[in-house]
């Protein structure tokens, strides 16, 4: 695992007082939380908020769909 590259994304609705800096030190390591990152098609956002996923995965099927026709 590249240290270094790897970040994470808090995806509870309510942060608890202990996480409120944006880093998080594992093993002397620091790693940095990021809003939002996209896994197999799927966004991933911060407090698990689908509202900006859903537009996306229209989006994706829309173009989809238009490549299809052309066949």
């Amino acid at each position: 695992m590249n240290a270094d590259r790897t970040k994470y994304v808090n995806t509870a609705k309510y942060r608890p007082k202990n996480m409120q800096s944006k880093t998080q030190n594992v093993n002397y390591k620091d790693y940095r939380e990021i809003a939002e990152f996209k896994c197999l098609g799927l966004l991933v956002i911060c407090g698990n908020d689908c509202g900006k996923d859903i537009p996306s995965r229209i989006t994706a099927g829309n173009q989809s769909y238009q490549a299809l026709l052309k066949i």
